[in-house]
């Protein structure tokens, strides 16, 4: 009997332990199959993450190219600038050569006027005129004296001209009103 016994318990142990491996055994097969599956999954997470790393390198080689096209927008708006503050600057000293020129004119006229007033009456002109030596030198004076007047006559429209131009050069805010 105890024979019987050992070899019973002997059974249900082999028994037990043939159930409880095919419990683990079945248990690892779902270990395995789960390992799998998140091996599939993560397979899967790689690809994505390539494909979005693939996008993301062409985002960002898109956004250096838009940068670099934006500095040289800033670039050529820089030239731009600097192109129109050179004609600014040559448009200032067009402008005060001009200024000077017409004060120059404006001298040398108010010269010949004042010396047109000192020396403008009719006996002064015939004096100078019969004062000379001969007919030829009188026909001189003659010339002489209409070659100043249309002198005088060429630096008021000289002066005139010169202030056209400084009128036209001056920016809108800075002509003078009439």
């Amino acid at each position: 009997m105890l024979k019987n016994f050992f070899i019973s318990i002997l059974f249900l142990s082999v028994g037990t332990v043939a159930f409880a491996q095919q419990g683990s055994s079945e248990d690892l097969r779902r270990q395995q199959a789960e390992i799998q599956k998140e091996i599939n999954e993560l397979k899967e997470t790689l690809k994505a993450t390539q494909k979005n790393k693939k996008a993301s390198l062409g985002e960002l080689a898109m956004v250096q190219k838009k940068l670099r096209l934006r500095e040289q927008a800033i670039d050529n708006i820089s030239d731009q600038i600097n192109l129109i503050q050179g004609t600014i600057n040559q448009s200032r000293g067009e402008i005060n050569k001009l200024r000077m020129e017409l004060d120059t004119l404006k001298v040398q006229y108010e010269k010949s006027v004042v010396y047109a007033y000192k020396n403008r009456s009719n006996y002064d002109f015939l004096n100078f005129i019969f004062s000379a030596a001969s007919f030829n030198d009188a026909v001189k004076r003659v010339e002489y004296l209409k070659t100043y007047r249309n002198y005088r006559q060429q630096q008021a429209e000289n002066i005139r001209n010169t202030q056209t131009s400084l009128h036209q050069r001056l920016p809108v805010w800075k002509k003078p009103k009439k």
